[in-house]
């Protein structure tokens, strides 16, 4: 009798993962909230990409990088393509970029570099660093210039890389949260369902499967398989796990 007992007596895992099964609308609940905190705090988080801040003052490396700051300037520059243009009217186009306030030179010659299938390439240089409001500002006027042209800019005046990528991942988890959601939504109007894995009336007693500490989870399709001892699951064993 003790044994039966001792048999049928849940353990602490069992009784937490009941728990979580039969709680299941209010954790499903609880996620929906974190989900919309998280997408209301993104922006509540600051990022520091450059990781020479994080150097402290006293060490040769963030020593060194404060001296080139401040002996050596980088300026901010600009390459520039516009298509569909003669070399005669390119040539034109670079007196006009290099009279913009701001820019100190635009690079343009005859050569495959600058210059081919009827594309101009223009290697723009600005007063300032790329962060400066005077190439900013150059760069904005710049654009003005070349709106009416079939043009193409790579430069980091007036970009944020890291701006960009933080969009581009919100992007992403949109995508991937529809997505999640479709399936589940699909999984469960056709039969298909994450289940717990019970042994069913087989030779593991009707317990959860518990592998290395870990719960095991089933991928499971509606119907019945066999288990062990030609018994059948309680819920059904698929050739799929996770």
């Amino acid at each position: 009798m003790n044994e039966t007992m001792n048999e049928t007596k849940a353990t602490p895992m069992e009784k937490l993962a009941t728990f979580i099964v039969d709680k299941r609308n209010l954790f499903f609940l609880l996620y929906i909230f974190a989900l919309v905190f998280c997408i209301f705090s993104t922006n509540w988080v600051n990022v520091e990409n450059d990781i020479t801040k994080y150097l402290p003052d006293s060490t040769e490396t963030r020593r060194g990088l404060t001296v080139m700051d401040e002996q050596f300037v980088t300026y901010g520059t600009a390459k520039v393509m516009i298509s569909n243009i003669s070399y005669e009217h390119a040539l034109e186009l670079q007196e006009e970029i290099e009279a913009v306030e701001g820019v100190t030179s635009a690079e343009l010659d005859h050569t495959e570099d600058h210059y081919h299938d009827s594309s101009a390439l223009f290697d723009v240089t600005f007063d300032g660093t790329a962060t400066d409001d005077i190439s900013l500002q150059a760069m904005n006027r710049m654009k003005e210039l070349l709106a009416d042209y079939d043009v193409y800019y790579d430069t980091e005046v007036g970009s944020d890389s890291a701006a960009d990528l933080a969009a581009e991942m919100q992007v992403i988890v949109v995508i991937a949260a529809v997505i999640i959601v479709i399936i589940t939504f699909l999984c469960r109007g056709s039969g298909i369902d994450y289940d717990l894995w019970y042994g069913g009336d087989s030779e593991y007693g009707n317990e959860l499967f518990v592998w290395n500490d870990f719960l095991y989870f089933q991928f499971s399709y509606s119907g019945a398989a066999a288990c062990p001892g030609n018994r059948l699951c309680d819920y059904s064993v698929p050739p799929f796990f996770g």
